[in-house]
């Protein structure tokens, strides 16, 4: 079936499967023996290949690449940073606690968790003035009031700063430990270089030069004036065919399992076979058109133009004796050294990232295609935002707070009849709630009430669900996006993931919960959207007072609890699921393994997934930043925090040792983008906490902004009018917080000199001193380029590339030969074979050569080595290209 219907192209891909799987055409079950040695291989490992122990220090991660050390070391003192300030919070957790505030008016609705937020702080009470009272009687109540209020501020003055002291100390505390954290990564990235060779540190990229270059001969004896070359490599231009070749391969892995699946059952058809043949056709003809479209017909792969080149010294000392010439050539002053120009043009180099670090298919993109690729993942985030925001708009409008509070006294149907009032009906119809459905009398007269009831139950029901999915979906696609923006490194893919990730969880979880008890009526977003619909936009104006202004007591009570027990559940419920279901996911995982036919699904189910800190990352970015938007109203979510943070350093450090796949060789760029990050943590804390804190029901800062928040529109007859303005409130609410507004003043000017000022110094001094040499014992180059003082290091305590590849290459990919990386070199071969297969059909073009096809086929079978040959240059000498080679 295969040799009649599949090009020689296929066949070699699927045969190189096989033979790669250590697969027989007549097995029928891979070899487990095989599999065991896979998960020993991609399983974190010591020295001696034994499992290390959860208790390992974090620094043995940094052998797997220092992006690893940073997340575990990053969550490890996330969490003593957060169990410290909670230690400092006490105070205003026992303020909140001993105040006792919270008065019979709210005691129905008040849970337990309430007493930990603000809402306990004392109430001001006033004596209310009837309806029939005289104009003698208000004006005595009045007076009275006024006594009242000016005792109750003073009294909030005085326990304001056993709230807020606490407070302004652990923001401080958390912005010193931004500046801690910055400054110990930077000493683990330095230690990194001399603690573990990698072969980045022999390694330079070049471009600049024509891309018609494509012997990488040329670029080796180029280079090679600068010290003994190790590898030179080109990057070459697949005009984005690479990505589909890697969907080709792996359509042909399946067809090549469900073809095994039906020869086991004497079969040669099936539905999933032909859906999988159509999607083959489909992907080989997107091939073809963009090589006939870019370059004219099939070509080899060393035919293809290059982008630029990777050149790997056999000594560090020779790469930073080139970058430094470099360096030099490249300045305005410098000495322009010949050696640096290629056909009359300066070329560049840079440094570059791990082999295992390099997504190959997305280098030949273009910064074109970035920029409209990053403006398609942007409108679809936020157009999905906008969607999630727009049903808690409906929802807020369609299901406002119906919440009665009912008093002890108990009402008969007929006394609920008599009243003709919708809170005495509604409790009535609360208490006998269960009679409705067999007591007529009572169905009749609840039955409004119960219909409401019900209604506003499916509303809420269906509204969760939907944001339920709307967040599940948002996750899907933020993975997906991740790998539509066609990243050039796996680190830049993991970064752009991570933030975004974050970015909706903290939306979901901080704004949104927010927005679901906020007072929004008044918003254009949300009259706009109303406008068309009359029946929303009379229910946005019958329900405006069902919901919050301001941080007030409604708030805490009804919001503040639910994010307290969210922050408890979120504890441990994120690893529950995992823990209670690992039996299961192993039993599951060995069954697949057991019934496996190829030994690549074998391996796959020897080990869980690979170990992605993307979703690791954003989770505790999110504990971080919701703990810190509340902590100022609710400081009990710093000691959830640091809890939750603990777990998750154990859970996380179970996950990587003992059931993930090894990660990929991360690199410090994504520790750097979470430091950038960080200190508008602590930003939005401080604000949140002066509107919070300056809110005159809690700690006013004058008499009159009492009075004028309670009595806004001058109707409140047992309170004297006062000439307050807006602008005067707006004023003294801010600056009654002097102490955190203060703190928030000197934390965003440091923010900004540090990434303005300092940042310009530095260039100018690089500027000044451009000219100037500066003595260096190992005359290797100048101290001013980037890690050149560790690099320096490294090369005392390092070899050359020859001897430390042994040891790389048992922690990661070791050179930059794209064919000799076993995830792209099937593909490289595809792309071979391709050329191959039209060569050899333009020979066979008649009936009577078709025999010549078969004996290709056949070739590609027998001399599995032919691979090898192609894929190893003559001139290669990385100790993986000898030993193919000698293999021949």
């Amino acid at each position: 079936m295969r040799s009649n219907r599949y090009s020689v192209k296929r066949q070699t891909i699927v045969h190189q499967q096989e033979l790669d799987d250590h697969l027989q055409s007549n097995s029928q079950k891979a070899n487990m023996l095989k599999g065991l040695e896979y998960r020993e291989k991609m399983m974190l490992r010591d020295e001696n290949k034994q499992p290390y122990p959860l208790c390992v220090e974090t620094k043995e991660f940094g052998k797997f690449g220092v992006g690893l050390q940073l997340f575990f070391e990053f969550i490890k003192f996330s969490a003593i940073a957060f169990f410290i300030m909670a230690l400092i919070s006490i105070p205003a957790l026992v303020s909140n606690i001993e105040a006792d505030g919270l008065s019979d008016n709210y005691t129905s609705e008040a849970s337990t968790y309430s007493i930990l937020t603000l809402a306990n702080q004392p109430e001001l009470m006033l004596v209310s003035a009837t309806a029939d009272a005289s104009d003698e009687d208000i004006k005595e109540i009045q007076n009275e009031n006024e006594q009242i209020m000016e005792a109750w501020v003073q009294r909030m003055k005085d326990r304001m700063y056993w709230v807020v002291a606490p407070d302004v100390i652990y923001s401080v505390f958390f912005f010193l430990f931004i500046l801690y954290w910055r400054y110990r990564s930077k000493q683990i990235k330095k230690q990194s270089i001399i603690e573990e060779a990698v072969p980045s540190h022999y390694a330079l990229y070049v471009y600049g030069f024509d891309s018609e270059l494509k012997d990488e001969q040329i670029i080796r004896d180029l280079f090679s004036k600068f010290g003994h070359i190790q590898e030179a490599k080109l990057v070459r231009n697949y005009y984005g065919t690479l990505s589909l070749h890697q969907q080709e391969a792996n359509i042909l892995h399946k067809i090549s399992i469900e073809e095994q699946r039906l020869k086991i059952k004497n079969q040669s058809y099936s539905k999933t076979l032909e859906k999988l043949e159509k999607k083959l056709d489909q992907v080989e003809s997107d091939i073809s058109k963009i090589i006939e479209k870019k370059l004219g017909s099939i070509i080899s792969h060393n035919k293809y133009p290059s982008l630029g080149a990777y050149i790997v010294f056999n000594s560090i000392e020779d790469k930073l004796n080139c970058k430094e010439i470099f360096r030099r050539a490249h300045q305005w002053c410098g000495h322009k050294d010949k050696r640096c120009f290629y056909k009359g043009k300066l070329l560049k180099v840079k440094n570059c990232d791990e082999p295992s670090n390099i997504k190959w298919e997305n280098l030949d993109a273009t910064t074109g295609e970035r920029c409209w690729r990053l403006t398609v993942v942007v409108i679809a985030v936020l157009a999905v935002m906008i969607l999630t925001f727009s049903i808690i708009f409906v929802a807020n409008i369609v299901k406002p707070n119906t919440s009665t509070s009912c008093s002890s006294v108990s009402y008969t149907l007929e006394e609920a009849q008599a009243a003709d009032d919708d809170d005495v009906t509604a409790c009535y119809c609360q208490e006998n709630w269960t009679k409705i459905p067999n007591d007529n009398d009572i169905k009749n007269f609840c039955w409004d009430y119960y219909i409401q009831y019900v209604s506003m139950t499916i509303i809420s029901i269906a509204t969760a669900l939907i944001i339920i999915i709307v967040n599940f979906l948002l996750n899907i696609l933020l993975k997906a996006l991740g790998k539509f923006s066609k990243y050039k490194t796996i680190t830049k893919e993991t970064i752009g993931i991570t933030l975004s990730l974050f970015a909706a969880m903290f939306v979901n979880t901080a704004i949104i919960t927010l927005l679901l008890q906020a007072d929004i009526f008044g918003w254009v977003p949300v009259v706009t959207a109303t406008a068309p619909i009359p029946p929303l936009q009379n229910l946005q104006q019958e329900n405006e007072s069902e919901f919050s202004a301001d941080f007030d007591r409604p708030w805490y009570i009804s919001v503040g609890a639910k994010i307290i027990l969210t922050m408890m559940v979120s504890v441990f419920s994120p690893h529950l699921t995992f823990w209670l279901l690992l039996p299961c996911y192993r039993r599951q995982r060995q069954k697949k393994a057991n019934k496996a036919i190829i030994q690549k699904d074998l391996n796959q189910n020897m080990t869980g997934p690979q170990f992605q800190v993307t979703a690791y990352y954003a989770s505790v970015l999110n504990v971080m930043f919701v703990t810190l938007f509340y902590s100022s109203g609710i400081p009990i979510l710093l000691f959830f925090a640091s809890i939750t943070m603990t777990i998750q350093y154990w859970v996380y450090k179970y996950y990587v040792l003992r059931d993930k796949k090894r990660p990929p060789q991360y690199d410090p760029q994504l520790n750097a983008k979470i430091i950038d990050i960080l200190p508008f943590a602590i930003f939005l804390h401080l604000i949140i906490g002066i509107y919070m804190y300056g809110s005159p029901l809690f700690f006013p800062g004058s008499k009159d902004a009492v009075t004028y928040y309670l009595d806004s529109d001058n109707e409140n007859t047992a309170i004297k009018v006062t000439e307050y303005d807006k602008f005067s409130y707006i004023k003294e609410r801010i600056t009654n917080q002097w102490l955190m507004l203060t703190a928030l003043c000197a934390m965003v000017l440091f923010y900004i000199l540090d990434k303005t000022l300092i940042t310009m110094l530095q260039s100018l001094y690089r500027c000044l001193c451009c000219g100037k040499k500066e003595e260096d014992d190992d005359h290797l180059v100048h101290p001013r380029t980037k890690n050149t003082k560790e690099l320096q290091k490294a090369n005392k305590q390092f070899g050359t590339y020859q001897e430390e590849y042994p040891s790389m290459s048992r922690r990661m990919i070791s050179s930059y030969d794209i064919r000799l990386n076993e995830e792209y070199a099937l593909l490289i071969k595809a792309i071979e074979v391709g050329k191959e297969d039209i060569e050899k059909k333009s020979e066979a073009n008649s009936p009577a050569n078709s025999s010549k096809l078969e004996k290709l086929i056949k070739k590609n079978q027998v001399q599995p080595s032919h691979f090898a040959d192609m894929v190893v240059h003559e001139q290669d000498t990385t100790p993986l290209a000898q030993q193919i080679y000698s293999r021949q």
